[in-house]
């Protein structure tokens, strides 16, 4: 399970029990509640949301703790990482055998000597150079994995102001000597091939080189994957934490003298492991969609707006492009996209065939997209589209019911299958011969689901476009000039609170993306899942049956090419249960 993890991240092993069965699984720091039931379902269907409650063993407190919400799972984890364990103690209790309390006193013989075998305090911090110094204890300890031994390693060797060599250093042994030779100090450490655990197998823990310990200001352990370990929580929550700061900080929580560069690299790594790769965020954008509209400017300096803009990773409004010029012609839409293209260049993008591009069907934007954008495709809003039909077709008709022409009109444009495309065309043309014209002339392969050749991932309506006009109207009283500034501000105002606001983040998606994925797992409990050969399964809903293969996202219903479809989410949903998520 790689959702909410990334490579820094401390993780642990939860030892979940439920009726008289005991089930592990992996834990990582920024789990959400609905993973640790994702998790613990994939090992028994019966631990869902609906049927039980999840409680964790409080260490040294011999109390289970209920799990509520997400901040109850941070707070588990948090503490387990303080006290440097690695193993979570959980229970799953029906809701029907659940108590109204949230905390339970428990408390046995087994668990109160495991507690107090292990002699790590609750008050000490996670990067405690005391901590650090019982880190490795010997034969038996388990780790996530050989990278979560190595960081582990590299601490205690800072700690205990000794260094150690690689004798063996792969991702299934690990042989550690100490630095100093003729040493019997000596750790080895393997993934068991019974049960796939990272361990130390053997040690001796008793250096023979007598008082040796490092006489340097540094370390040779302290290196920049060190520091990004060290400095990674701190710059959650403080991006403008400098590496001037960091040296002392270090220096003196940890006796460890860097140079200014190791320490600078160590800060770099950390914010790619919290932000991703800088380089490529514009490629994180939502395409390849692109929505184009202009408006008028309604005061006595006259003038249009062209816009360009995208969604974000969160479904948000992000600007590309922005500008101002006296008339919305076919001039203006051409100079205006020659602009875009090459802004979007400077940015390293490429494979402009992929873009789609939605307007209103102006003239103006049609011409200079064909000719700037020649291989993208085109996608009219629907909005607009209907309006035209009814203004264009219907009153050729007066005596037909508008409202119901319209809904048959939008039903085929939603249509997945071009049999049920031609039939609702088909439908009204028996009843308007006019609107023949009307739907040859205005393209269908630009706004019916079952022609389109792109990818409008269920986006039917310029709609973000229009928002954008609507966001910046209150700068259209001023003069030209002023105007472009203050959108400029607005713009620079908004990326800046969302920067703020994603610095906590710890999941791997969007607030709205892990939203609407835990409601779709929640709602794909009722479809069936069968597999086929790979990635390939067969999906059951009630008395129907769709095949999904995951390796080229499509559903033989169509409905996930169209990304707009809660069946298809549902199917997704299912075999996510089954299998990793995607």
């Amino acid at each position: 399970m790689e959702s909410g993890s990334g490579s820094s991240n401390f993780s642990f092993l939860g030892s979940c029990k439920y009726k008289e069965d005991l089930y592990m699984i992996s834990i990582f720091n920024g789990f959400s509640l609905m993973e640790l039931f994702l998790n613990l379902g994939r090992k028994c269907e019966e631990i869902a949301p609906q049927n039980v409650i999840l409680q964790y063993l409080a260490p040294h407190q011999n109390m289970y703790v209920t799990l509520n919400e997400d901040d109850d799972v941070r707070i588990m984890t948090h503490l387990y990482t303080s006290m440097r364990l690695t193993i979570i103690n959980m229970r799953a209790v029906k809701k029907d055998d659940m108590g109204s309390h949230n905390l339970e006193r428990f408390e046995t013989e087994e668990e109160t000597q495991t507690s107090n075998d292990d002699h790590l305090e609750v008050g000490l911090v996670r990067n405690s150079i005391d901590i650090w110094s019982h880190c490795i204890r010997g034969e038996g300890q388990i780790f996530k994995d050989a990278a979560e031994f190595r960081k582990c390693a590299k601490n205690y060797a800072v700690a205990t102001k000794r260094s150690f060599l690689y004798k063996k250093n792969d991702n299934k042994k690990v042989i550690l000597v100490c630095s100093t030779s003729n040493c019997s100090w000596r750790i080895y450490a393997s993934r068991h091939k019974a049960d796939k655990l990272f361990g130390i197998r053997k040690c001796n823990l008793i250096h023979t080189c007598g008082d040796d310990n490092l006489r340097s200001r540094g370390h040779p352990k302290a290196d920049a994957a060190w520091v990004s370990n060290i400095v990674m929580d701190r710059l959650r929550g403080e991006p403008s934490y400098r590496p001037c700061m960091m040296l002392k900080d270090i220096h003196r929580d940890y006796g460890v003298e860097l140079n200014y560069n190791k320490v600078w690299k160590g800060k770099e790594l950390a914010m790619h492991d919290i932000h991703g790769v800088e380089e490529g965020a514009y490629d994180r954008l939502r395409w390849p969609l692109v929505f184009l509209d202009g408006t008028h400017i309604k005061n006595k300096y006259k003038g249009c707006i062209l816009v360009a803009v995208a969604k974000d990773a969160n479904d948000d409004l992000f600007t590309l492009a922005y500008l101002v010029v006296d008339a919305e012609n076919d001039d203006n839409w051409g100079w205006f996209c020659f602009q875009l293209k090459s802004a979007l260049l400077s940015h390293r993008f490429i494979g402009f065939h992929e873009f789609t591009f939605f307007y209103d069907r102006h003239p103006g934007i049609i011409k200079a997209i064909q000719l700037v954008f020649p291989v993208s495709h085109h996608a009219y809003c629907l909005r607009h589209l209907v309006d035209n039909f009814v203004k264009q077709v219907m009153r050729s008709y007066p005596l037909h019911n508008k409202k119901y022409w319209s809904s048959v009109f939008k039903k085929a444009i939603y249509a997945l299958s071009r049999q049920e495309f031609q039939e609702h065309i088909n439908n009204i043309i028996r009843s308007m011969p006019l609107a023949k014209d009307f739907i040859v002339s205005s393209c269908p392969e630009s706004w019916a689901n079952a022609c389109f050749l792109g990818n409008r991932w269920g986006v039917m309506n310029n709609n973000i476009a229009e928002s954008w006009n609507n966001w910046v109207k209150t700068a259209w009283f001023l003069p030209i000039v002023p105007m472009v500034d203050h959108i400029r501000i607005q713009i620079m105002d908004m990326m800046h609170r969302r920067r703020e606001a994603t610095m906590g983040m710890v999941k791997r998606l969007s607030p709205s993306k892990e939203n609407a994925l835990a409601k779709t797992y929640a709602e794909s409990r009722s479809l069936k899942l069968r597999k086929a050969c790979g990635w390939s399964f067969e999906v059951v809903d009630g008395d129907k049956s769709f095949a999904v293969d995951l390796s080229v996202m499509t559903c033989s219903c169509r409905a996930w090419q169209e990304k707009g479809d809660d069946r298809t989410k549902k199917k997704r949903g299912c075999i996510d249960k089954k299998v990793y998520s995607i």
